[in-house]
């Protein structure tokens, strides 16, 4: 239907593709994301409505639904909504001085108290690019901020609070050796050829855009 895939890190260039394909965006699953791209936008907020799936019009009254410019799928990461300002504020009492990054799927209250709000690649950046003795909080999946933690020792880096994704942790070498050990034995995944080449569109206006 015209659409397109995104990531953290490029929503905001599929925002603006996406506006100079038509006049309304459904941005889903992540309702956080899109609201946080939207304030980046400076977009209304009487033009951005989450629209609920379980409810007739989404939830929305006719003149909500026609006026608005984007309406945002009632989803969210579970990860990142763990997160609140309580947080924030803990960790900047604990560690002064401290850098608080958030990750933008973080509601936009915990996304206003941080000082700096990127996606995965660009929250390692900054740890990378910082001087030896920064300190950071992040609020992200925990085992990211343990190897961030691992491959800068000569920074401080916490978590903001513990906030654990069960199905990222199944990804260990414990799993890979023992896929790799079957993989002839394996069956594969096979995906039907109309997801297969509507999804390869998506993901390829994707990359197409700059």
């Amino acid at each position: 239907h015209g659409g397109i895939v995104c990531t953290s890190s490029n929503a905001s260039r599929v925002y603006d593709w996406a506006f100079e394909q038509g006049e309304r965006i459904i941005f889903y699953p992540d309702e956080h994301l899109g609201r946080n791209v939207a304030n980046d936008k400076g977009l209304p907020r009487d033009q951005v409505m989450v629209y609920d799936p379980r409810e007739p019009l989404g939830g929305l009254t006719e003149e909500q639904f026609r006026n608005a410019r984007v309406l945002l799928w009632k989803g969210y990461c579970h990860v990142h909504t763990h997160f609140t300002t309580d947080h924030v504020a803990q960790a900047r009492e604990k560690w002064p001085g401290v850098i608080v990054m958030a990750h933008p799927e973080c509601t936009e209250e915990v996304i206003g108290a941080a000082d700096f709000a990127g996606s995965t690649s660009q929250m390692c950046q900054r740890v990378a690019d910082a001087p030896a003795g920064t300190t950071f909080a992040i609020g992200t999946e925990i085992n990211m901020i343990h190897r961030l933690a691992y491959e800068h020792p000569d920074k401080n880096v916490h978590t903001l609070s513990r906030s654990l994704c069960p199905n990222m942790y199944r990804v260990n070498l414990y799993n890979l050796y023992d896929t790799v050990r079957d993989l002839e034995n394996a069956a594969p995944v096979e995906v039907p050829e109309a997801v297969r080449a509507d999804a390869r569109l998506a993901l390829d206006r994707m990359l197409a855009v700059p």
